[in-house]
């Protein structure tokens, strides 16, 4: 999985489906929906490119990133760039050592770890929002995407199922209409393979099943009617419940893949 920078100095004019599918794997990458005005600044957008590129397997644990390269290949100044770096140390993506940075690699438990913390994250946001009482308009927009995400199954559409996926973790993670909890949830899905769409394409589809997008989409509905009728406890559980789905994902893709089968992103996991 591998694309061109979104940078505006770049003098991009992207088709429709080129524009879908640029938006649905920053989407994916950052766990939220993403539109082109979200990304306003040039060190935001070269920061989210080197995320993309890092968790994408495109960038591989343990490659050394030098601002001076980056800085040309990127065509961008060194001032954005050198935010986007510290940023990413920050985030624990990259080392930095005395000639630039590495980029990390990651234990099994480490991601496992991560997507446990993102799941008991996400049902602390639900259970709270339930709690204080869900508006009807957070309902109407998850039924809704709850219909859409049923024809991007049944269609094997995974850009959308990606974008829609994302959609409906964003309200869940809204509900308490809280936004240092919204912050907490966006937060953890930086890690990688974190994110609710971190394991979406259709090779990855191709690698875990597609039985388990079916399967998402029926944790989906029971997590949409446990809110609905109040069950704040029995939400917040079953939110969990389906966060280890990417566990599941990650490990049927270590257990059956090898060499250069491997998806890509899986090269950061060491």
């Amino acid at each position: 999985m591998s694309f061109p920078l979104f940078l505006p100095s770049k003098g991009l004019d992207l088709d429709p489906k080129t524009r879908k599918d640029r938006t649905y794997k920053i989407s994916k990458l950052l766990g939220c929906a993403v539109t082109t005005e979200k990304l306003e600044s040039t060190w935001l957008l070269v920061l989210t490119e080197i995320r993309a590129r890092i968790a994408s397997g495109e960038i591989q644990g343990g490659t050394k990133l030098r601002a001076s390269h980056l800085s040309e290949s990127m065509g961008v100044s060194r001032t954005p760039l050198r935010e986007a770096l510290v940023q990413l140390e920050a985030e624990g993506l990259l080392v930095r050592e005395r000639s630039g940075y590495r980029v990390r690699s990651f234990s099994i438990a480490e991601v496992y770890a991560a997507i446990e913390v993102r799941g008991a994250i996400e049902g602390l946001a639900v259970r709270l929002g339930v709690e204080q009482g869900v508006v009807s308009d957070d309902l109407d927009a998850m039924r809704d995407l709850l219909a859409a995400l049923d024809i991007a199954v049944a269609n094997t559409d995974i850009a959308d199922y990606a974008s829609l996926n994302s959609q409906f973790h964003e309200i869940q993670a809204n509900l308490p209409r809280l936004s240092f909890v919204a912050d907490e949830v966006s937060r953890s899905y930086r890690f990688p393979f974190a994110s609710p769409s971190a394991f979406l394409s259709s090779e990855d589809v191709n690698t875990v099943g597609f039985a388990n997008l079916q399967e998402a989409q029926t944790q989906h509905r029971a997590i949409f009617d446990a809110i609905a009728n109040g069950q704040a406890t029995r939400a917040e559980a079953l939110v969990l419940e389906h966060a280890r789905i990417a566990q599941t994902n990650i490990k049927q893709a270590l257990n059956k893949m090898e060499g250069a089968q491997m998806p890509p992103q899986l090269s950061l996991v060491s």
